[in-house]
């Protein structure tokens, strides 16, 4: 039941917050749950100039764009990206060595490294760590961001002109399960409604197995909802995605350091606990419009460095 509030008390504080910010977000936010109202944008948007997208260019040479776009479509989810060994050493480099906030405190800030140390000094456990400013600090996410093929396979499938609106970084820790922040993790079954249309692209940036918090999503869900389920805040058990959807539509992402998938964030899905390994994870948000809420920027004067002996 605890978690049950707070995780109402998240979702009504956020929908007030980008609301107070962005009224077109909060309209978005209402409606786009309805996949009747999101067809109805998606035909009614202009649609998208495909000749500019070079896509001879793109660093995901034997990404078929058809494959990709047909898979969504049908499943919501489309797997087998894999980064070239350079920029995934560069994204790894980066996430070594920027600051990382505990449990997105702005206060929080460490190193890696410097993890278990900073607990002890803060007086907490740390579920994850987020990084902030990542297009400022990170020039490699806006040339991932732009990469003709994403932009090919979101465009042809939102049949609208798409835009890399954010990107996200963040640490997911090793943790005991009463330490577990399950709420700010997105730990449980929910989905997202970053826009009308929408995608998000995952690359694994540690090795994942089943012990380090693999992603877990429901194919065919972004399709697929019960009325409850599209305008109840509740989160979802297991057992309930398991009664309505069947386990076989259950996909447990795994795969080594590199390794990403595309997922259309209306399906239902969930993080899983890190048992015993660290889960250092990049996402790329793709959708049709551009809000003022939907990045991972932080006022820098409000970023603080724990001072750690």
């Amino acid at each position: 039941m605890r978690t049950y509030i707070k995780n109402i008390y998240f979702r009504t504080f956020k929908a007030l917050k980008y609301g107070t910010r962005d009224p077109f977000w909060l309209l978005m936010y209402v409606f786009s749950r309805f996949f009747v109202v999101r067809q109805v944008f998606k035909k009614l948007s202009p649609k998208p100039d495909l000749v500019k997208f070079k896509f001879q260019d793109s660093i995901f040479a034997e990404l078929d764009i058809e494959e990709a776009v047909n898979s969504l479509n049908k499943d919501g989810y489309f797997g087998g990206l894999q980064l070239p060994i350079e920029i995934l050493n560069e994204l790894l480099v980066f996430g070594k060595s920027a600051l990382t906030y505990g449990n997105g405190n702005l206060k929080n800030g460490f190193i890696y490294a410097d993890k278990k140390k900073a607990e002890k000094m803060v007086g907490q456990y740390f579920s994850f760590g987020s990084f902030f400013n990542l297009d400022e600090d990170l020039p490699l996410v806006r040339k991932l961001g732009s990469d003709p093929k994403l932009m090919i396979i979101a465009a042809k499938y939102f049949e609208s002109e798409p835009v890399h609106c954010s990107t996200r970084m963040w640490w997911n820790f090793a943790t005991e399960h009463d330490n577990f922040d399950v709420v700010n993790t997105s730990s449980f079954y929910h989905y997202d409604k970053d826009d009308f249309s929408c995608l998000r692209v995952f690359f694994y940036l540690t090795d994942v197995d089943s012990q380090s918090g693999p992603h877990v999503c429901i194919l065919g869900s972004h399709r697929e909802k019960n009325l409850a389920q599209i305008l109840s805040l509740k989160e979802r058990s297991d057992q309930e995605m398991s009664d309505i959807y069947g386990e076989k539509r259950f996909l447990t992402v795994m795969g080594i350091a590199g390794s990403g998938f595309i997922e259309d964030p209306f399906c239902f899905h969930k993080g899983t606990r890190p048992k015993d390994k660290d889960r250092l994870i990049l996402t790329l948000c793709f959708a049709a419009s551009r809000y003022k809420v939907l990045n991972s920027r932080a006022n820098r004067r409000f970023l603080k460095k724990l001072v750690i002996s």
